[in-house]
C-alpha cells in the first residue's frame, strides 16, 4: 500500500520515465494518489495482479481546478505473463474520472506515437529519410511563418510515405539514401547510394552520376533554393554538382579521420558544408564555418547536418539523438540520454528555423521547437542508411 503526495513536479524530473516518443511539458505540478495492490505468482507462469488506485488528483500551479482527477480505478488480472504473451484482465473499472479541457488546446504532451511490433512478428521496419514539405503555391520566404504542413519519409528500398498535407508521387529504387523536397513546387528527388537521382511530381530531373565509377557511395544530397539544381556528396568527400548547382570544392583530397556522413547547402546556393562521423565540418564557397563537433567527446557518430534558413548556422545530429547547434542555429532540445528503440538517422528543419524533426530508423518522429507532429509510419520496408532534410 502506498500513499503519495508530491509538489513541484516538472518535465525535467520525470521525463526519463516516459517513452522517448512521449514528451511531457508540465511544470510546477502537484500529484496526489493512493495505491493498494497485490501480486502473486500464477501456476502457469507470470503473475496474478490486483490493484486499486484511489483519490488521484493532478494540478499545476495557477490552475483554478485540477485538470485530472479520479476517485477510484480498480484492475484484476488473473494472469499477466509477458514471456508467454498472455494477458487476462478480468475486471477494469473506474469511478468519477474528470479531465479538464482548455480551449487553448492540449498542452501536456507532444509527439505521442507508440507503435508495437507488426502482428506477424516480422522485422521492424526501418526508415531512411524525412523531409518537411509545403504544398500548393510557391512560398514567400519573407512572409512565411508556418511550421511545415507535412513531411515525407523515405525507406531505403525507395518507398516514400507522406504525412500531413504532403503527397507521395511514387517510389524509387533500392539503396535510396536521401529525399529532398522541391522548395517551390509539389515534388521531390530521391538519391541512392550509386549516385542515381529520381525525380517525382513537379520536381525536374537534373541528372545523376550513377554512370560514373564512384570510389565510394553517395551519402548525402542537398537541393538549391530555387530547385534548379542539387549536389551529391560521397563518403570520401567527393561533391557532384548537377543542374544549375555550382561546384565550390570538395574534401576528396583531404585525409579524413572519419568518412563524410552528411551534406547541407547554403540557401543562397553559393556554398555548402559537409560533415564527417567524428563531428568535423568542411565549408566551401561562401558557406561560413561556425564550428564543429570534432573537439567534443561525442557519445555517438554524427549522421547528418542541417542548415538554418538564414544560411549563417547549422546543426549536427548524432545517432543517439544528440543535437549540436552552431552559428545562428538555435538549440531546441535533443534525445541524448534517452533510451531509444532505434538509432536516429535524420533531421529536418522547419521553414522558420525555430524547430526541427528528428527521425528514428524505426520510423519514430520526434518534434522540437515549432515543428508540428503530423504522424509517423506504423510499418515501412527497407533498411535505413542515411537521412535528408528539405530546403
Amino acid at each position: 500500500e502506498l500513499a503519495l503526495e508530491t509538489r513541484g513536479l516538472s518535465a525535467g524530473r520525470v521525463a526519463a520515465y516516459f517513452p522517448a516518443s512521449l514528451r511531457p511539458l508540465w511544470s510546477d505540478a502537484s500529484l496526489r494518489l493512493e495505491v493498494q495492490g497485490r501480486v502473486d505468482p500464477h501456476v502457469d507462469g507470470g503473475r496474478a495482479i490486483e490493484f486499486e488506485l484511489r483519490d488521484l488528483e493532478y494540478e499545476e500551479a495557477g490552475d483554478e481546478q485540477p485538470w485530472l482527477s479520479l476517485d477510484r480505478l480498480t484492475m484484476r488480472a488473473s494472469r499477466w505473463d509477458g514471456d508467454a504473451a498472455v494477458y487476462t484482465i478480468d475486471a477494469l473499472q473506474s469511478e468519477e474520472l474528470e479531465l479538464a479541457v482548455r480551449r487553448r488546446g492540449p498542452r501536456r504532451f507532444e509527439g505521442l506515437g507508440l507503435f508495437g511490433a507488426a502482428p506477424d512478428g516480422s522485422i521492424a521496419p526501418q526508415v531512411s529519410a524525412v523531409a518537411p514539405v509545403r504544398t500548393g503555391t510557391p512560398v514567400d520566404r519573407e512572409s512565411n511563418h508556418g511550421t511545415g504542413t507535412g513531411y515525407v519519409v523515405l525507406a531505403s528500398d525507395g518507398d516514400v510515405l507522406q504525412f500531413g498535407e504532403a503527397r507521395s508521387h511514387g517510389a524509387a529504387v533500392a539503396g535510396a539514401i536521401a529525399v529532398r523536397t522541391h522548395p517551390l513546387v509539389d515534388g521531390y528527388w530521391v538519391a541512392d547510394a550509386r549516385g542515381g537521382v529520381s525525380a517525382f511530381g513537379s520536381a525536374p530531373d537534373h541528372g545523376s552520376v550513377e554512370h560514373l565509377d564512384l570510389v565510394s557511395p553517395v551519402v548525402g544530397m542537398a537541393a538549391s533554393a530555387d530547385g534548379r539544381g542539387y549536389w551529391l556528396a560521397s563518403q570520401d568527400g567527393g561533391i557532384f554538382a548537377l543542374g544549375a548547382a555550382r561546384f565550390y570544392g570538395s574534401a576528396s583530397s583531404i585525409a579524413l579521420n572519419e568518412p563524410v556522413s552528411g551534406l547541407a547547402a547554403r540557401p543562397a546556393g553559393d556554398g555548402y558544408w559537409m560533415c564527417a562521423g567524428d563531428g568535423g565540418v568542411f565549408a566551401f564557397g561562401r558557406a561560413p564555418f561556425k564550428g564543429s563537433g570534432a573537439h567534443l567527446p561525442l557519445a555517438a557518430p554524427v549522421v547528418t547536418m542541417a542548415v538554418h534558413p538564414g544560411g549563417e548556422g547549422y546543426w549536427l545530429l548524432t545517432s543517439d539523438g544528440g543535437v549540436f547547434a552552431f552559428g545562428t542555429a538555435p538549440y531546441r532540445g535533443s534525445l541524448a540520454g534517452i533510451r531509444l528503440a532505434a538509432p536516429i538517422v535524420d533531421m529536418a528543419i522547419t521553414p522558420t528555423g525555430a524547430g526541427y524533426w528528428l527521425l528514428g530508423r524505426d520510423g519514430g518522429v520526434f518534434t522540437f521547437g515549432d515543428a508540428a507532429f503530423h504522424g509517423a509510419p506504423r510499418q515501412v520496408s527497407g533498411r535505413a542508411v542515411s537521412v535528408s532534410i528539405a530546403s
